[in-house]
């Protein structure tokens, strides 16, 4: 039964795949005669009116009458985009018919359609477990709509929650609350999270809501990385991709060092280069770090000496942070080096500096838990 099943549902959707494509050439080449029969009646009028047959006033109305035919006729056919020619047709058929055999063949030698679903009832731990962060967002969201002072930072984890659940919808209206408050004029990333949120509704498609939003955050600040790859990104669903390249080239190129969100935000505009025909762009060397002269250096130290030579380059590390706030990496070896020389508050400040830089990040970025476990650290009474 399952074979028979299968084999039919296969070839059901093989037929689906090509019967258009065989259609629309029948309709191609039928369009094409109709075209012909109105050309030749123009030929015709011509070859009249060259032989005196028609007088001008006669052929210039003819004319008019067939040209009329020729629109109306290309009005009545529904609009479909070009055909793809006869070979890029036979590729599709030839797909048709090649996919539903590979996959059989795959199933076949990998597949168990002997093997039961899983039972509706063996699904309790999960059920509850979505019960559980069901009931936790209700009291989140119970709690902040109560409280007019709500805090940002729970409105945000509601929105994130949101958002991990596939709920994109209510993450939009959990930022639109901060957006109510004038939260965003105070952090432009609420703009853009909102932004973010709404084009997850809207399919990946950046509309004029969505776009108002980023302008918004731009407004704000010009240099915010998310606002700026969602603003070319609606460059390039408008077709404007020149625009599009231009804006993420100049941000990466307004930065002398390498910056953690900077290979996402390249690819991207690399693939808009190779579109366009312009040069690639380059992300900037990573800092470096101990030389070999240095590590060899320290292994010959007493204790206090090798703390010594680590405080100057810790002190060289945090020095050039004040030049270039926006190195998050930077951020984390400086809260790393201060936790080794147990200066607690300083490693406190620097991961609290690399949080603020995180939120750019994707949820699942491992930098996420290493600044957390470093805040965590560091909070500890000693």
């Amino acid at each position: 039964m399952f074979w028979i099943i299968g084999g039919t549902l296969t070839a059901v959707t093989a037929l689906a795949i090509a019967a258009p494509i065989l259609r629309r050439k029948a309709r191609d080449e039928f369009r094409g005669r109709a075209q012909a029969i109105y050309v030749d009646q123009l030929n015709e009028v011509d070859r009249d009116e060259k032989m005196n047959l028609i007088s001008p006033d006669e052929a210039e109305s003819a004319r008019t009458e067939i040209k009329r035919r020729m629109l109306s006729a290309a009005r009545k056919e529904p609009h479909e985009p070009a055909t793809t020619g006869r070979k890029g047709a036979g590729l599709l058929i030839a797909a048709a018919l090649a996919v539903p055999v590979l996959g059989g063949g795959l199933y076949f030698l990998v597949g168990h359609p002997g093997v039961p679903s899983l039972p509706y009832a063996d699904r309790a731990d999960e059920r509850a477990e979505i019960a559980r962060i069901n009931k936790l967002v209700a009291k989140l969201r119970s709690r902040l709509e109560a409280d007019p002072n709500s805090p940002v930072e729970g409105w945000v984890l509601l929105a994130r929650t949101y958002m991990r659940l596939s709920r994109p919808t209510e993450a939009v209206w959990a930022y639109g609350k901060l957006l109510q408050r004038g939260d965003g004029e105070k952090d432009p990333e609420i703009y853009v999270l909102y932004a973010e949120a709404q084009i997850a509704t809207d399919k990946g498609v950046v509309t004029p809501k969505s776009e108002a939003a980023l302008d918004r955050a731009l407004k704000v600040d010009p240099r915010n990385v998310g606002a700026i790859y969602y603003k070319a990104t609606a460059y390039e669903q408008a077709g404007e991709l020149n625009k599009a390249y231009a804006m993420l080239r100049d941000r990466i190129e307004s930065e002398s060092t390498r910056q953690p969100w900077m290979d996402s935000v390249a690819a991207r505009a690399n693939d808009l280069a190779q579109r366009i025909g312009a040069r690639p762009v380059k992300v900037p060397a990573a800092a470096p770090g101990p030389s070999q002269a240095d590590v060899a250096a320290a292994a010959g130290m007493s204790d206090a000496q090798r703390k010594d030579f680590i405080r100057s380059m810790v002190g060289r590390l945090a020095e050039r942070l004040k030049s270039q706030p926006d190195d998050l990496d930077g951020w984390l070896r400086l809260g790393r080096a201060y936790v080794v020389l147990g200066e607690k508050d300083k490693a406190r400040d620097a991961y609290d500096r690399a949080g603020k830089l995180a939120t750019a990040l994707p949820a699942d970025d491992p930098r996420h838990q290493e600044i957390r476990k470093g805040l965590e650290s560091t909070s500890l009474n000693d």
